[in-house]
């Protein structure tokens, strides 16, 4: 026996609890769970919270009934009422296993006078798991709890909810906090909502210095920021220091910032970089670069490489590639698909196919559909449909519609109702309307009215 297991043993005879503790930690390495018992328990009876924690885990590992099990949790209860922070931790994990969620709080709470930190922490997982459950009235009452305690994760998390049900004041001052104790994703939000509200200085100081600390995903929300005021010279910096890190991000907007500089062959080479990434808008790009060179089997090759890894436009192009050659129920499947993913144009041409397959209930379901999603062709044909069943007023009301947002066929249908029912003067000024838009048959219509 060494001399220091024998002065251990020697003042833990003598009623060290701290040398009955180590001697109890000895006897767990090396596996004597008898020995480790003993000396857990007598220190844990002088008083020692920390042993009674280690006791209550050693008879946690063996416990056979539920007994044993209550005979553990009565030392953590000791322990926690002589204020060991550990104990009143694993008292709120355990309750929270048992879904006892307001015993965990209380739990927490009392660890809070003593470990805010840690407190702060466990009262913000359980506002995830309540939220995660689909409770946010509970969930926004455990975060509030927790950043009172100064996580600011949870800070965070209250914002975002704020921010969520519209309280754009409340989300941005949760946010600043949050900020101000260095959370990352709290100064990422104040950057957006900066960039939401069109202040671009305001957004970069919140974005620059997340970008400086290495985020290529803030560098690449930078470049678009800039990008979007054309300030391509900016734009293409940010995206190439993100590049460096293979960001499929910053790889798709050089892409795009080389095919606005005229220099293809570099877009043609950033994107196919992005694609190699899984990039399907990139691949899509690709496929109108080759479309737009005249390459029509490479375009066709890699809009069905995009369109089968997700990307909408490609779908489209692929189903109408599909229609052009005849294979109308291919088209109708990627239509489908793109209609289903939010693409406008495929759901005026789904609905244009399915009309001619004579469903026209069908038909007008995807058209309005569109419209929905501010497509002013869907309004047209509704108002097509309409005027067809003989509900002019209708037909109208949907030519003005698209008419009052630009559609110069809408201004010429809108001059067209009005010269069929007699009213040539309406009639001349929505025509004017219509060839001032550019409207070739509004022009030839008014030339006429004017030789009449």
């Amino acid at each position: 026996m060494s001399d220091d297991r024998s002065d251990l043993e020697a003042r833990a005879v003598g009623g060290d609890a701290d040398a009955m503790l180590d001697l109890g930690r000895s006897a767990e390495e090396e596996g004597d769970f008898d020995t480790e018992i003993e000396w857990f328990e007598k220190a844990a009876e002088l008083g020692d919270s920390d042993a009674m924690v280690e006791l209550a885990e050693a008879l946690l590992g063996a416990a056979s009934d539920e007994g044993d099990v209550e005979n553990a949790h009565s030392w953590w209860r000791k322990a926690a009422d002589l204020g060991n922070t550990d104990a009143l931790s694993r008292l709120g994990q355990e309750a929270e296993s048992r879904d006892n969620i307001d015993e965990a709080r209380s739990w927490f709470m009392r660890l809070g006078a003593l470990d805010p930190e840690s407190a702060g922490w466990a009262l913000f997982r359980l506002g995830e798991r309540v939220e995660g459950e689909g409770d946010r009235e509970m969930a926004r009452r455990f975060y509030a709890l927790a950043s009172d305690f100064g996580t600011s994760d949870a800070m965070y998390r209250l914002g975002a909810i704020e921010a969520d049900e519209g309280n754009a004041a409340e989300a941005r001052q949760l946010f600043e906090k949050a900020a101000a104790r260095g959370n990352g994703m709290a100064a990422n939000q104040l950057g957006v909502l900066a960039a939401e509200r069109g202040d671009v200085d305001a957004a970069r100081q919140w974005w620059e210095p997340l970008a400086d600390a290495g985020n290529s995903w803030v560098m690449v929300q930078i470049a678009e920021l800039v990008y979007a005021s054309g300030d391509l010279i900016e734009a293409k910096r940010w995206a190439t220091r993100a590049s460096v890190q293979a960001d499929v991000g910053a790889l798709q907007l050089l892409g795009d910032i080389s095919g606005d500089e005229g220099d293809l062959i570099a877009a043609r080479a950033w994107h196919e970089k992005a694609a190699q990434l899984g990039s399907a808008y990139s691949m899509e790009r690709l496929g109108t670069l080759e479309r737009d060179a005249g390459n029509d089997a490479a375009a066709h090759a890699w809009y069905e490489k995009a369109a089968e890894a997700g990307d909408s436009d490609a779908m489209f192009y692929v189903g109408l590639h599909a229609q052009d050659s005849g294979e109308t129920a291919v088209a109708h499947d990627w239509y489908e698909k793109a209609a289903e993913a939010g693409d406008t144009d495929a759901m005026i041409n789904l609905g244009l196919m399915i009309k001619e397959e004579g469903d026209i209930e069908a038909a007008l379901i995807w058209w309005e559909k569109a419209v929905d999603a501010g497509d002013l062709t869907g309004m047209i044909l509704l108002g097509l449909e309409s005027e067809g069943a003989g509900d002019v007023e209708a037909a109208r009301a949907k030519y003005e519609e698209a008419a009052g947002a630009g559609r110069a066929d809408a201004m010429f249908n809108v001059g067209r109702l009005a010269d069929e029912a007699g009213d040539v003067e309406t009639a001349r000024v929505w025509y004017e309307k219509a060839a001032d838009a550019g409207d070739e048959e509004a022009k030839v219509v008014l030339e006429e009215l004017d030789d009449a």
